[in-house]
């Protein structure tokens, strides 16, 4: 007889025993190894931390001079000559270098200080409490033991401008004016409830926990430029080193400076009464309010007008951006600030004159923009001038959407459009200076499978020729803006490309040779000519805010649309074009801002940091002249137009035509210029150096072939940098050249008027309506639909489908209103017995026969 045994409960439990102990075992030990890996990584943060905290005061030291104020010292940073001189105010938490876009672009004017209450910046601690009355003697006594002598114009920012109106209230014979930007007010505190009152008091009485110890171990410092930004976005505004300089001395706030700043904000009401009876009189104030601040707070602008209140000299205005508008808008700051250094009381001294006579020519220069946006309808531009590396004109004008009304800033992204070519010769150059590339070095030495039309000229054609727009390719690439092809397969158009020379024979502008010059840089460095923008140009330059495609553009907060002149309803939105496989001639997005640190680079070739980026024999040979060129833009095709028609030339400030790595040359009266335009559907911009006088100008807009505005402000602006005197007219000479090819001004606006006042009468265009055949090798037939003012023209043009829309002119005669070929005229001859063929720009295009 066999006897089963059954397992007790004790022997089926024993492997799950086993397991569970194996499991505890093994996640002890992970946890173990965790801790250890979390303790090294702190240690290594602390360790980090305290070295490069030993090193701060060596790599970021006070820009400007200490001064002692009576047992401790504030930092005072000068910037200029002139008088009155500017002193700037930060908000609570901040110090002067939140003035560092607004400072330099006010020192070409006259003198600006920026400086750092106690407790903040490079500024020692100070007395408890931190009164408005105390932190104001402190600046009164800073600026006379500096031997800063008045009047002031007095900048504060938020919290500041309660500083600043103390200052006044205390000393109102050394205050010229006030300037308050989005400046925190009595009123906004009397609206506080109770509940926020409580929450702000805890806030103030806390100790932030959480930041030293981020601090201290290391990861501020790491990660810092990403924390401040997401708190103020505004920051990304600034170049990099001044954000790294924001968080160092961030990171060097000890307890009691904590203490300091935090009494800023629990006794800000302590002299509100003193404040609330000291009026302004008549003196210049100008109240600047963020509109998101209007849009987050509805009392905050209750607060603004009762700023405004004070004086009765003042003005409100409300300005785009957020509460952080000296970094949002500084060109704005910076005009408000000129005003009323221009309103404030008239002085006789030399240096005073010589601040009104600049408040003059940059106020005649607004006027000059501002009447050439209304007459040649464009929208908006950003303009920016520098000379021997200081900004003396920065600032936006008009609208970056004329349905929104939004304002240009001079931090408005554009579309630059050719002037990109100027970006991919500098990365071509930056690998010549690396020994990557040989600019004599033929094309199939990096691209093994590249061909021109012929053998020969395949093994002559050299990078040099690439950039030098001496190829001797005949222009294929029109229309392939946006085309669903890859570079690659672009550069292969090559081989098809009737050769119209030998390669380094003669110039012809194509948008290909540059295509094939960035796909070289793609080969060498195994990136995308995109990225290749972003870390070796972009980043280095501080223009961390363009892009090369129309994607990322939108997603910025502050872009400017694509305009065009409907020949109907005038300025309207345009449609953008993504420039695609052809980005790297037409697709840089940048900002005025950006743009002049761009100016300076291209004067000096260092970087906003001081580094060398490329050095002067690289620099100056891409501004070399290596070609001629018989005319670099429209207006100046002017001059050719009248040779060949043997009618007098018209005048010009500019000749004598030549190219460089992509960078026309040209005289401007006695001046060598170095300068580049670009023209996308929408944009309009150009670029332009006077590198021995160290002057550099950009101008960028939101208008579709605005030609004769661009060339107008830039030689406008360009003979104001240099000084030239008298200053020549440079809008009457651009107008004489455009008016020989018919594209001058009043020619363009007496045929909107004929187009806007003409009538045809239905049955008029119903007899236009129908099916044509093509007369240009296209097999799609041509249709011509009648609405009920206008004429719709489907037809294929050198393989683009086009819909055009035509706008009537006369019976037979109509204006195309449809981009790329708005404003060309289309006629319909027709015979007696009802046959019609369409003629396009002089050139039958289509016929019809009944």
């Amino acid at each position: 007889m066999t006897t089963k045994r059954i397992p007790t409960g004790t022997q089926t439990a024993a492997p799950h025993r086993r397991r569970s102990k194996t499991f505890r075992i093994w996640f002890r030990r992970s946890l173990i190894a965790l801790v250890g890996v979390v303790v090294l990584a702190i240690l290594a943060g602390v360790t980090y931390e305290r070295v490069m905290a030993s090193e701060d005061a060596t790599r970021y030291p006070a820009p400007g001079q200490l001064v002692d104020v009576g047992g401790h010292r504030l930092h005072l940073h000068c910037m200029g000559e002139g008088s009155p001189t500017v002193i700037l105010e930060a908000g609570w938490g901040s110090f002067s270098s939140d003035w560092s876009l607004v400072q330099p672009l006010m020192a070409s004017q006259t003198r600006v200080c920026a400086y750092d209450r106690a407790g903040s910046g490079w500024s020692d601690v100070g007395p408890l409490p931190r009164t408005p009355e105390r932190i104001a003697t402190e600046l009164h006594t800073l600026l006379h033991n500096a031997g800063e002598s008045g009047p002031f114009v007095l900048v504060g920012h938020s919290l500041g401008g309660r500083y600043v109106r103390m200052y006044a209230a205390l000393h109102p014979d050394e205050v010229a004016g006030l300037v308050l930007v989005d400046a925190r007010h009595e009123v906004h505190d009397q609206a506080m409830t109770a509940a926020q009152q409580t929450q702000l008091e805890a806030q103030l009485s806390g100790y932030d926990w959480v930041g030293e110890l981020l601090k201290h171990i290391g990861v501020t410092r790491l990660f810092g430029t990403a924390l401040y930004s997401t708190m103020i976005p505004e920051l990304k505004r600034l170049p990099a080193e001044t954000t790294q300089t924001m968080i160092v001395m961030g990171l060097r706030q000890t307890p009691e400076m904590a203490a300091v700043s935090r009494s800023e904000m629990a006794v800000r009401t302590a002299n509100d009464a003193q404040l609330a009876a000291a009026t302004l009189g008549d003196l210049p104030v100008h109240v600047l309010v963020a509109s998101h601040s209007v849009q987050r707070d509805a009392a905050w602008l209750s607060g603004q007008e009762a700023q405004a209140a004070l004086s009765q000299d003042s003005s409100l205005t409300i300005v785009e951006g957020g509460h952080y508008l000296h970094l949002d808008a500084p060109e704005e700051v910076a005009r408000h600030i000129a005003a009323v250094i221009a309103a404030g009381h008239p002085r006789s001294d030399a240096s005073a004159e010589a601040t009104e006579q600049s408040a003059s020519a940059t106020g005649e220069i607004d006027a000059f923009i501002e009447r050439l946006l209304a007459e040649y309808d464009v929208a908006g531009a950003s303009i920016g001038v520098v000379r021997d590396g200081e900004v003396l004109l920065l600032r936006g004008y008009g609208v970056r959407n004329v349905q929104t009304q939004q304002p240009v800033t001079a931090d408005t992204q554009f579309g630059i459009a050719s002037v990109t070519k100027s970006f991919t010769a500098l990365g071509v150059m930056l690998l010549v200076q690396e020994g990557k590339i040989d600019l004599n070095a033929p094309v199939t030495r990096y691209l093994p499978e590249f061909s021109l039309a012929t053998p020969e000229a395949t093994a002559k054609l050299t990078v040099r020729h690439l950039l030098t727009h001496a190829s001797g390719m005949e222009r294929v690439d029109v229309g392939l803006a946006g085309a669903s092809i890859t570079r690659d397969e672009l550069v292969k158009m090559a081989a098809s490309a009737p050769l119209f020379a030998e390669p380094g024979e003669a110039y012809k502008y194509s948008n290909l040779n540059t295509v094939i010059a960035a796909h070289i840089i793609e080969v060498v460095t195994g990136q995308s000519w995109e990225a290749f923008m972003q870390t070796r140009i972009f980043q280095p330059l501080g223009m961390t805010d363009s892009s090369t495609d129309i994607e990322t553009l939108q997603q910025h907060d502050n872009f400017a649309l694509p305009h065009d002149v409907d020949l109907l309803d005038g300025i309207q939105p345009a449609t953008f074009l993504n420039p695609g496989v052809e980005a790297p001639a037409g697709g840089v997005n940048a900002s005025a801002a950006e743009m002049v640190n761009y100016l300076k680079f291209q004067l000096t070739g260092d970087t906003p940091d001081g580094e060398q980026l490329l050095t002067p024999d690289l620099l100056n040979a891409m501004h070399m002249r290596y070609v001629d060129v018989p005319a670099p833009n429209v207006p100046t095709q002017g001059l050719l137009a009248a040779e060949s028609m043997g009618v007098p030339a018209p005048p010009t400030l500019t000749r004598d035509f030549g190219y460089g790595f992509y960078w026309f040359v040209e005289d401007f009266l006695g001046h060598e210029i170095i300068q580049h335009d670009g023209q996308g559907v929408g944009y309009s911009a150009s670029v332009s150096l006077a590198p021995t006088e160290g002057v550099g100008v950009v101008v960028l807009t939101n208008g579709n072939g605005a030609h004769a505005f661009v060339e107008s402000v830039r030689q406008h602006l360009l003979a104001w940098a240099l000084a030239i005197d008298p200053m020549p007219d440079a809008q009457a000479v651009v107008e004489a050249q455009m008016a020989i090819i018919g594209m001058d001004n009043a020619t363009r606006r007496a045929r909107l008027e004929q187009v806007r006042t003409y009538r045809a009468e239905p049955d008029a265009l119903a007899a236009f309506a129908g099916e044509y055949t093509h007369l240009m090798g296209a097999t799609s037939p041509v249709m011509v639909v009648a609405g009920t003012r206008t004429l719709s023209l489907a037809i294929e043009l050198q393989g683009m489908a086009l819909n055009l829309e035509l706008a009537p002119i006369a019976p037979d005669k109509f204006l195309i209103n449809t981009d790329p070929l708005r404003g060309l005229e289309v006629s319909f001859d027709r015979s007696d017995n009802g046959d019609a063929t369409i003629v396009l720009a002089g050139m039958p295009v289509a016929t019809r026969s009944r």
